[in-house]
């Protein structure tokens, strides 16, 4: 080392160097580690510097450390896409070590699938169980046993007392003849006011027409059928309506029956089908279009 470059050592060695309170280091001042620079500035002008500089090392307006770490996991999480939508993949949060992420579960469609045969006939009996308790509650209290009533119900578990007339049960007697005479077939019987479980309640058709074949399948000691006969008839009186014929149609055909006849005042008879009114009974052909009373 030769003079020179000792004296140089010497000097910068021996520069006494400001202490870290002087120059504010440490405390978001000044960033520098040196003196600060004389300049010519106002007063003002220094203190705006060094008033910004507090704020923050990102420049003006610059937020805190923890409001950014805020903003970075909002933008994690896609502002909102937590939220689930109709018909979409719901979200399940999984913590990270970079915030939190989103990813969806397994696909769960919320569309409901259309009933089957078998869950149609669990909802029929599971609709009709109310009228069908309140029936035969009903039919087993001695009190209802002597009222000149056709006992039924409906689905809300109410019963539906109907007068009988001597015409109305002189067609019943009249029709169970004829189907006994130009019936389907002799295997088959005729029986009146049959207690049959419907979606709406337990109903008492007027006369109905059963195979053997079907009747066979009856559980002894069964107080209502839950599958109808294949011929159900009503005979219409004076109170009855177009409205009401058609719903009891409606859930004949809904319990398995296959034909429906409808015998008016005047005696004349109309027969249907699941599809409408026919010209003639399929099942038996034979059976007249009037009935004399």
């Amino acid at each position: 080392m030769n003079a020179s470059t000792r004296r140089h050592s010497s000097q910068r060695h021996g520069q006494k160097r400001p202490s870290r309170k002087a120059t504010g280091a440490g405390n978001g001042i000044l960033s520098s580690r040196t003196a600060p620079r004389r300049t010519t500035e106002p007063p003002s002008a220094r203190r705006s510097k060094r008033t910004w500089r507090a704020r923050g090392s990102s420049g003006i307006g610059a937020r805190p450390a923890t409001e950014r770490r805020t903003r970075r996991t909002d933008r994690c999480l896609g502002h909102g896409v937590l939220r689930p939508v109709k018909n979409q993949r719901p979200f399940r949060v999984l913590k990270k070590r970079a915030g939190l992420h989103v990813r969806p579960k397994a696909f769960m469609s919320t569309q409901t699938k259309p009933p089957t045969d078998a869950a149609a006939t669990v909802s029929a009996e599971r609709d009709a169980a109310p009228g069908a308790r309140a029936w035969s509650r009903a039919v087993d209290d001695p009190q209802f046993h002597d009222l000149p009533y056709k006992i039924e119900s409906n689905a809300q578990g109410q019963l539906v007392l109907t007068a009988k007339k001597f015409y109305h049960s002189d067609f019943q007697g009249r029709v169970m003849d004829l189907l006994s005479e130009r019936g389907p077939s002799a295997e088959g019987r005729s029986i009146p006011e049959c207690a049959v479980q419907t979606s709406e309640g337990v109903k008492l058709p007027d006369v109905v027409w059963i195979s053997a074949e079907r009747a066979a399948q009856v559980p002894e000691g069964t107080e209502a059928l839950s599958t109808i006969p294949e011929i159900c008839v009503e005979v219409l009186s004076r109170s009855n309506t177009e409205a009401e014929m058609e719903e009891k149609r409606h859930l004949f055909f809904e319990g398995g029956a296959e034909e429906v006849w409808v015998v008016d005042a005047e005696g004349g008879v109309r027969f249907y089908d699941a599809d409408g009114q026919i010209e003639q009974s399929t099942l038996a052909p034979d059976f007249p279009e009037q009935v004399q009373g």
